[in-house]
């Protein structure tokens, strides 16, 4: 099909007749840049006189690919004031370039330098990543340091055979560290399961490439982070039994770890009451915009922007659509 679509002609608009030179593969989902055609840049400038009248107008993003001896920083130093040499009206204004893995994150620009954009989201939705992960660990040393009484009497038998509070520290470590990684297995699977439904959902393409060295450093650094958390509290509990009290069955603990417990309780309500709150005010400031009266029916409508000829025989056009019963 590539083969037969090289060298016909087509017609743009009803403007200009072009002659097909290529054709490209389709643009992945995931891409962020998108397009049907491609046309000569000088088309575009001849269509947009404003493009070539000064300096003081911007026009298509730019993308230069430098040589390899060459850095952004040393380009950026020279091109910085290219625009004040060009016209002194726009001394105020510098250009810059930004690499091009940074584009999609970071599109806000102000005086030239990157400040944000899209990687507000990623930092929105990190802190509220950080905020539930906190959640569970406080849940687990709860919870383990609640079954402490049940394991009080092995830790109380081990240590009077001599085993040593450092070896039982790392062995309940050591358990918190592998529930945390079989955690992660569990979580990865569900990803993968759940992933084609929430995009099918969201209309988004998100991906997880397991297989991105990146992604599996952070992961592992994360599982160990998170259990060490997670498990330090509990094994430093349950390390530190007095084997006399808990063989005689009178295992109390101390008050400064209950008042830990009670602390850890309140802060894990508070973070959970936050994310709940705020997911309130987000639904009901998202049902506001899609229910407020805009003062005109909405449903069944469809916005056609007149491009090219359109706009010249718009009466004509009407009258054709208008012989349709549906319309």
């Amino acid at each position: 099909q590539k083969g037969e679509q090289k060298g016909k002609t087509i017609s743009i608009d009803g403007k200009r007749k072009y002659i097909v030179n290529g054709v490209a593969e389709n643009v992945p989902d995931n891409s962020s840049i998108k397009f049907e055609f491609v046309l000569p840049i000088q088309q575009c400038f001849e269509d947009n006189q404003w493009m070539v009248a000064g300096w003081n107008h911007f026009g298509p993003t730019t993308f230069i690919m430098l040589r390899a001896d060459e850095s952004g920083d040393k380009v950026n130093a020279k091109i910085k004031n290219f625009l004040a040499q060009q016209d002194k009206t726009v001394d105020d204004k510098t250009i810059s370039l930004q690499l091009y893995k940074n584009m999609y994150l970071y599109s806000t620009f102000t005086k030239g330098i990157a400040d944000g954009g899209r990687i507000e989201y990623v930092k929105l939705f990190s802190i509220i990543a950080i905020f539930i992960l906190l959640i569970a660990c406080i849940n687990f040393v709860n919870l383990a340091t609640a079954r402490s009484v049940k394991r009080a009497k092995e830790v109380g038998v081990r240590k009077v055979i001599g085993a040593p509070k450092g070896l039982l520290f790392q062995q309940f470590l050591a358990e918190a560290l592998l529930t945390t990684f079989l955690s992660v297995l569990v979580a990865i699977g569900l990803v993968f399961l759940l992933l084609p439904s929430l995009n099918t959902l969201t209309e988004k393409h998100l991906a997880l490439n397991i297989t991105n060295p990146s992604l599996i450093i952070s992961l592992v650094c994360l599982t160990i982070l998170t259990g060490f958390i997670a498990g330090s509290y509990p094994a430093l509990v349950l390390s530190s039994l007095n084997p006399i009290t808990v063989l005689k069955g009178s295992l109390k603990f101390k008050y400064s770890h209950t008042v830990f417990r009670k602390g850890l309780v309140v802060f894990q309500f508070v973070l959970s009451i936050v994310l709940i709150v705020c997911t309130a005010i987000i639904f009901k400031q998202m049902n506001y915009v899609q229910t407020k009266n805009l003062g005109l029916d909405r449903s069944n409508l469809i916005y056609i922007p007149l491009v090219g000829d359109l706009a010249k025989n718009y009466q004509a056009f009407k009258y054709d659509i208008l012989q349709n019963g549906g319309i």
